[in-house]
């Protein structure tokens, strides 16, 4: 198996995890709680009860106690597109209890 063979999910993805630079590409930050795709599926069996990130950004499956998956960075990634599109954060109208 390839390093590169491997999907990493962030599983944290919001827009203060986005640097922008005008004499680079735009990078990724706060891989911390990035993980592997295939250790998600050998470990599905497990739920994951530890919710963390930025709620609006948060896929509303794993605010229901499921794993993470790869929809869910598309999820939260879409929330950033939101934000650039309309200059506020997804949800900003809703409390965030």
């Amino acid at each position: 198996m390839d390093l590169f063979d491997d999907i990493i999910l962030h599983c944290d993805l919001y827009s203060r995890n986005i640097l922008d630079s005008v004499y680079r590409d735009n990078l990724v930050i706060d891989l911390d709680s990035s993980k592997s795709e295939n250790d998600l599926i050998l470990n599905s069996n497990n739920k994951n009860n530890k919710i963390y990130g930025s709620i609006p950004y948060i896929p509303p499956e794993v605010l229901r106690g499921n794993k993470f998956t790869r929809e869910g960075d598309i999820y939260s990634f879409s929330g950033i597109m939101y934000e650039i599109v309309t200059a506020q954060r997804p949800f900003s109208d809703q409390f965030d209890d």
